[in-house]
Formats: structure tokens, C-alpha cells, sequence
């Protein structure tokens, strides 16, 4: 579920009579129902945004085939395309200021899509992650948050420059077969990736399961030593 700038709700779910991903919204007016993609009777990992405009973007991975599709509605209607072949994992769907969508997705490998207005981009993030969360900061630069099977590392965070994906263990212990969450925002000059983890204490201080997430240091440390001005390149 997502808030529009009014503060109503949008969410995307599953129906198991008919086409199962519907789109269904709140209004002034009451509760409106739409199917999203009317071929598909079975998805999963469905991932939802709103753009400039405030219509809905999705990505989600079919059960038939395993296929990764986005879908999007605009002033004609929902069309929707495929990216890529994957497994049942979880979807992260973010769009940047031109509202192009970027899409991490899969499981060894955790893999990552951009559509660059023309076609789809698709590279590996990492050979050995999975359930991720995928943010883009104001320079329209992708940071994804993820959970890496390597050597049981546990939680990961990347970000894309020139020289590729930079990767940075950031809890040996913690996050493995759990859900990442969170949003990228800029302080003072520093990149912060605030996470939502109920098994991994680096979040904003809001309560999760009764408990209350104590924001990282460590993390602070690992974002403000990253270099500035990176240029972004191809996957």
C-alpha cells in the first residue's frame, strides 16, 4: 500500500476469482477497482509506487512462468510489459525523478532492471543475495538493501557507480530469511539508508513488533565514507 499526496490509499493485491492482481484506490468519491494485468492468473512479489502525477507503477512475478512484469497506468489505462525470467522472490519497485522505473528482483543471483526510456537494462547485483529493497536517492543513483546467502553474511547494501556495484556487509548475523525495508534520504551531505528489519536494528526510532528500532552508527560510518559525486554508469 502506498498514500498519495492527499493521503488516500492505493493498494495492489491478489484475487483469486478471475485476474488476480488488482489495483484498488480511495478517492473523494469512495473505493474504485481495477485489474492491472487482465493475462496473468497468479503473481506474486507485487511491489507498488506512485509517480509525479499520482498513477500507480507495480512489478510482480508471474507464477506460471516465473517471469518479472511491470505494469503502469497512465491517462490511457494499464499497460503492462515483461522484463525479465527470475524465481518466486520478491519484487522492489522504485522510480526516479523522470519517473523511469528501476526494479531489483530474484535470488542468486539478485539481479537489477532499469527501463532508460527505450529498452531494459538488466545486470546482477549479487551472485548471492536476495529479499531486497530497492531506493533511489536524488541523483537518481540505485541503493538496494538486501539479504546475502554469502558465507551466511546476512544483511547487504549496495549502490551502482562507474566501476559497478559496491557492496558493503553491514550485519554478519542478522538478516538472513527476513524482509528489508526503507527509504534513502540525504543529511548533511551523507547518504542514509534507514531500514525497517524486525530482526536487524538499523531503522528509524518508530516501533516495529512492539519494539523499538535504534538507529546504526555503524551504518552512519559505512554511508559517510562513501566517495561523493559518483557518475553513473551501465550495469
Amino acid at each position: 500500500m502506498v498514500l498519495d499526496d492527499a493521503d488516500y490509499p492505493h493498494i495492489a493485491y491478489n484475487d483469486t476469482d478471475g485476474p488476480t492482481l488488482k489495483y484498488v484506490y480511495q478517492d473523494v468519491t469512495g473505493w474504485h477497482y481495477e485489474v492491472v494485468d487482465p493475462d496473468q492468473y497468479g503473481v506474486a512479489g507485487v511491489s507498488m509506487k506512485l509517480d509525479n502525477s499520482g498513477y500507480p507503477h507495480l512489478s510482480y512475478v508471474t507464477l506460471s512462468d516465473y517471469e518479472v512484469r511491470y505494469a503502469y497506468k497512465d491517462s490511457s489505462g494499464w499497460s503492462s510489459e515483461s522484463v525479465d525470467n527470475t524465481n518466486v522472490y520478491p519484487t522492489s519497485l522504485a522510480l526516479d525523478s523522470l519517473d523511469r522505473p528501476h526494479i531489483s528482483y530474484g535470488s542468486s543471483p539478485l539481479k537489477y532492471a532499469f527501463q532508460n526510456g527505450q529498452e531494459w537494462e538488466i545486470g546482477t547485483i549479487d551472485d548471492h543475495g536476495s529479499i531486497s529493497y530497492l531506493a533511489i536517492d536524488m541523483n537518481d543513483y540505485p541503493h538496494v538493501a538486501y539479504t546475502s546467502s554469502y558465507n551466511s553474511s546476512g544483511l547487504a547494501y549496495a549502490y551502482l557507480n562507474e566501476n559497478g556495484w559496491q557492496i558493503t556487509i553491514i550485519d554478519e548475523e542478522g538478516s538472513k530469511n527476513s524482509i528489508v525495508k526503507g527509504n534513502i534520504i540525504k543529511n548533511n551531505g551523507c547518504y542514509g539508508l534507514y531500514l525497517v528489519n524486525t530482526s536487524v536494528k538499523i531503522c528509524d526510532n518508530i516501533f516495529i513488533n512492539n519494539g523499538i528500532c535504534i538507529f546504526s552508527k555503524k551504518f552512519v560510518e559505512i554511508i559517510s565514507s562513501r566517495p561523493e559525486g559518483h557518475k553513473k554508469s551501465n550495469i
